[in-house]
C-alpha cells in the first residue's frame, strides 16, 4: 500500500522535519494535481530519518533511509557480477 506526496522536490511535510524518498519508490506522477505517488505509506515516510538540505546526501544517510524502509540500496543491488 502506498501514499501520495505533494510534488516539488524535498518537501517539509511535517513541521520541523524534512525527509526524502528514493525515486525508485515512485509509482506515478500526477502532473495535473502536483502529486507524487509512492509505494511507501505516509506514516513510514514521516518516521524516516531526517534530511538536512544544507549539505549533500551522503551514503550514510542513504543507508539509514533504505534500512528504515527495509529496502536494498541501489548501490547494493546493482552492478554485481
Amino acid at each position: 500500500m502506498g501514499d501520495c506526496l505533494p510534488g516539488g522536490g524535498h518537501q517539509q511535510l511535517w513541521l520541523g522535519k524534512r525527509v526524502l524518498v528514493s525515486s525508485e519508490w515512485v509509482t506515478n506522477v500526477d502532473w495535473n494535481e502536483s502529486l507524487i505517488h509512492v509505494d511507501v505509506t505516509r506514516g513510514r515516510i514521516k518516521a524516516g530519518p531526517e534530511y538536512d538540505p544544507s549539505g549533500p546526501v551522503l551514503r550514510d544517510y542513504e543507508a539509514r533511509l533504505h534500512d528504515h524502509h527495509g529496502r536494498p540500496g541501489y548501490w547494493r543491488s546493482r552492478w554485481r557480477g
